[in-house]
Formats: C-alpha cells, sequence, structure tokens
C-alpha cells in the first residue's frame, strides 16, 4: 500500500478538520513533534546470554549511519556491527554503543548480529536499496591512486 496520495490545494470548511478516510487526520506541528515514534524491541541472543533491545534511529541517527557506512574504506567491512551501534539500546531507548564501538562489536557473533541486523532492518524501514546503496563494492568508489590508507 503506497503511503502517497494524490491531493488537491481545497480548503477544509473551518468547522472539520482535516482528513482523508485513507488516511486518517492530517497532523500539526505539535502532534508530530508530541508523537512517540521510536518502537523498540527485544531481540533474542543466546550467543550472548539473553536479549538486546534495538530501536527506531532519529532522523539524525540515521543520517549518521549512513555517512559512517559511506565513510567506510571498505562499505560491506562491519555493516551488521555498524547497524548495531547505531540501533542496540536499553528499555529506555539510550544507545548502548557508539561509532567507536564498532570494531569491538564486529569480533562479537555473527549470529547475534545477524538477528539484531534484521530487527533493525525491519523497524527502520531500510528497503533493499537503502541496503545495497550502504554496503556496495568499494570497487565502485573512486580510486585512490596514492597508495596511503
Amino acid at each position: 500500500m503506497s503511503t502517497l496520495k494524490q491531493c488537491t490545494m481545497d480548503t477544509a470548511p473551518d468547522n472539520k478538520p482535516d482528513y482523508d478516510s485513507d488516511m486518517g487526520p492530517a497532523l500539526t506541528r505539535d502532534e508530530i513533534l508530541a508523537s512517540m515514534d521510536r518502537e523498540i524491541v527485544a531481540v533474542e541472543t543466546p550467543e550472548w546470554g539473553g536479549h538486546v533491545y534495538v530501536r527506531v534511529m532519529s532522523g539524525r541517527e540515521r543520517d549518521a549511519m549512513e555517512i559512517s557506512a559511506l565513510e567506510a574504506h571498505d562499505k560491506r567491512q562491519d555493516f551488521r556491527a555498524r547497524l548495531a551501534a547505531f540501533s542496540v539500546c536499553d528499555r529506555g531507548g539510550n544507545l548502548l554503543f557508539s561509532k567507536a564501538d564498532i570494531e569491538a562489536l564486529a569480533e562479537k557473533s555473527g549470529a547475534a548480529l545477524s538477528r539484531v541486523l534484521e530487527a533493525s532492518v525491519e523497524i527502520n524501514k531500510l528497503s533493499e536499496q537503502d541496503q545495497e546503496d550502504l554496503i556496495q563494492n568499494f570497487d565502485d568508489a573512486p580510486k585512490d591512486d596514492s597508495g596511503s590508507v
């Protein structure tokens, strides 16, 4: 189901809210800013002895995660750990990791990281195209022939 719908610029009568029968009411600025839109889910990680919480990233966090992935020398390297660092949180939604933890996380169980990845992809609505864009081969990027890393 598409989330886009063709609209006209008609003015609603003053006594009726701006409402679409398929999409519900049009939200105000205050309603958007007050909405509780950061879902948190529990993910079983028996390899780590329990479970972790994974949450929806804010717009700023998602941008930072995407920039971090694009800046990586090899975009495929540590993708699971990178996504975990930007989405694993405590029960209150506070992130447990930072970008500085990505290398250490990458050394943890691939099975556990894959479950975290699947949950994060689902709740953050990362499409297959989003994932491909983030983990495309380094071969597609411009080459630096200087020999330095």
